[in-house]
């Protein structure tokens, strides 16, 4: 049976490594809020894991987990996550472009939702 970061490398999906019950791992998350995609950061086989779409979720939460996100703080993310700094011509709160960053990560591991 491959492990959980054989199998994040190999497919390249958070969503294939959050769910063990197909993958056979030993812990089952249900990642529905970002103390959830946090907690799943925290479990053995991803902190060991080197895949792009495991970093990428880590960069994400370290900017989203701040106490008082800055404005660049979040510029990079914005372009990675595809998420949109203007609407109608006009820029969008700060707020909004977080909570569609949070969205986004959270969707990140069921691909059915984004």
């Amino acid at each position: 049976m491959r492990s959980s970061a054989e199998i994040l490398n190999a497919t390249g999906s958070a969503e294939q490594l959050a769910n063990p019950i197909r993958n056979g791992n030993q812990h089952h998350f249900h990642i529905a809020c970002m103390s959830d995609v946090q907690r799943w950061l925290t479990e053995e086989h991803v902190v060991k894991c080197s895949n792009v779409d495991a970093q990428r979720i880590r960069q994400a939460m370290a900017v989203l987990s701040q106490q008082r996100v800055k404005q660049q703080d979040m510029r990079p993310l914005l372009h990675e996550w595809q998420v949109r700094q203007k609407r109608d011509k006009k820029d969008r709160q700060l707020s909004e472009m977080i909570q569609e960053c949070q969205s986004k990560v959270v969707n990140s591991f069921n691909p059915k939702t984004i």
